[in-house]
C-alpha cells in the first residue's frame, strides 16, 4: 500500500553484475504486474521483462500468496497455494523450515514455510449405465472381469459452465465401479463454484446433472436415485427406484440412431468379440442382445439432452 510503487525484487547498484544464479526459485508479485521488479530503481518492469533485464528468475513464478492471517499468521495455507508448492529448490544445509518442519529434499516449498497443498477435490458419483446392469444394483465387470472383477468400464466427467453457452471446462476419466461408484480428481479452482456436471461413457448416452451443482470436496452426485437427477428426465428405469444413463450410442453422435444400429448388426453378424463399442451388455461379445436393446432406445428417440 501507500503512494508510491510497490515491488517484488530490484536492482539499485547497476555496476554490480548480475548472472543466472543471482535470484531464483522466488515468487515475485506485485498487485500491479508492470511493477514486479525496477532496473534500476523507480524504473518499473512487468515479470517478463525482469527475466529478460536481469537474466534471472528463470524458474520462479508471480503468483499472490496466501497466508493465514496477513498481519499476524503469515503460514501458508493449505487452499490456494498450490502454484507455489514445490516450486523450490534445495539448498546445502537448509533441511527445516522456519517452524522446524523437514523440507522436501528434491522440490521444496517456495519461501520459508513448507506446507502441503490442496489442489484437487475429489468428486464422487453414482451412475449406473442401462445395458451392463445384471441386478438393480450391480453392473458387469466388462473392462477386465479377471483381474479387476470390481471394474465396471472408463467414465469421463465434464464440468461445464452454469450459465450459456455452457462451455465445458475441464474433464477427468476415471474407473466407474461395478456398484456405480466412481470418484474423480478435480483442480482446486473448481472449488465452492457451480457447474453442471456431464458422465461420457463409450457406448452410452452422454448425460447432464439436472442442475448446476456447487463442488465441493468429497461430495456425492447420485444420479441412480430418479430420472429427474439427470437433465430433463433423460434415464431409464430399470427398478423400482432405481435409474440408469442409456445405452447404444455406440459411434457417440449423440442419439441412438440407424447408424449404431447398423454397426452392431454387421458387428453381430460377423460374431465379434472383444473389448468393443458395439457390445452394448458388456460381455464381450456382439449379439441379438446387443442389437435388441439399441433398437428400443432408437424406437424411443433417445439422444443426449443438456442446456
Amino acid at each position: 500500500s501507500g503512494s508510491g510503487g510497490q515491488y517484488a525484487i530490484g536492482n539499485d547498484n547497476l555496476a554490480t553484475a548480475w548472472t543466472s544464479a543471482s535470484s531464483n526459485y522466488n515468487d515475485l508479485y506485485s498487485s500491479n504486474p508492470a511493477t514486479i521488479g525496477a532496473w534500476p530503481l523507480g524504473t518499473s518492469k512487468s515479470f517478463a521483462d525482469w527475466k529478460t533485464i536481469s537474466s534471472c528468475d528463470l524458474n520462479s513464478v508471480t503468483i499472490p500468496a496466501s497466508f493465514t492471517n496477513i498481519e499476524s499468521d503469515i503460514h501458508l495455507t493449505a487452499i490456494s497455494n498450490c502454484g507455489i508448492e514445490g516450486k523450490g529448490t534445495p539448498l546445502a544445509g537448509i533441511i527445516n523450515d522456519i517452524d522446524g518442519d523437514v523440507r522436501n529434499i528434491l522440490t521444496p516449498d517456495l519461501g520459508a514455510d513448507e506446507f502441503t497443498a490442496i489442489c484437487e477435490v475429489q468428486v464422487n458419483l453414482k451412475v449406473f449405465i442401462q445395458g451392463f446392469m445384471i441386478s438393480s444394483s450391480m453392473m458387469v465387470a466388462c473392462n477386465n472381469p479377471i483381474n479387476e472383477p470390481l471394474h465396471c468400464d472408463t467414465v469421463i466427467l465434464k464440468i461445464a459452465m452454469a450459465i450459456s453457452p455452457y462451455t465445458v471446462l475441464f474433464a477427468d476419466t476415471s474407473i466407474l465401479q461395478t456398484n456405480g461408484n466412481v470418484e474423480f480428481s478435480i483442480p482446486q479452482a473448481y472449488s465452492g463454484n457451480n457447474y453442471y456436471l456431464a458422465i461420457k461413457h463409450r457406448n452410452s448416452i452422454e448425460t447432464w446433472s439436472a442442475n448446476p451443482q456447487t463442488i465441493t470436496n468429497g461430495m456425492l452426485y447420485d444420479f441412480t436415485t430418479a430420472a429427474s437427477k439427470a437433465f430433463l428426465s433423460n434415464q431409464v428405469n430399470i427398478a423400482p427406484g432405481v435409474f440408469a444413463i442409456f445405452s447404444g450410442d455406440v459411434d457417440q453422435d449423440n442419439s441412438v440412431d440407424l447408424s449404431d444400429l447398423s454397426d452392431i448388426e454387421t458387428n453381430s453378424q460377423l460374431s465379434t468379440y472383444g473389448y468393443l463399442p458395439f457390445d452394448i451388455t458388456g460381455d464381450n461379445k456382439c449379439e441379438s442382445t446387443d442389437y435388441s436393446l439399441v433398437e428400443n432406445n432408437y424406437n424411443s428417440g433417445i439422444m443426449v439432452k443438456k442446456p
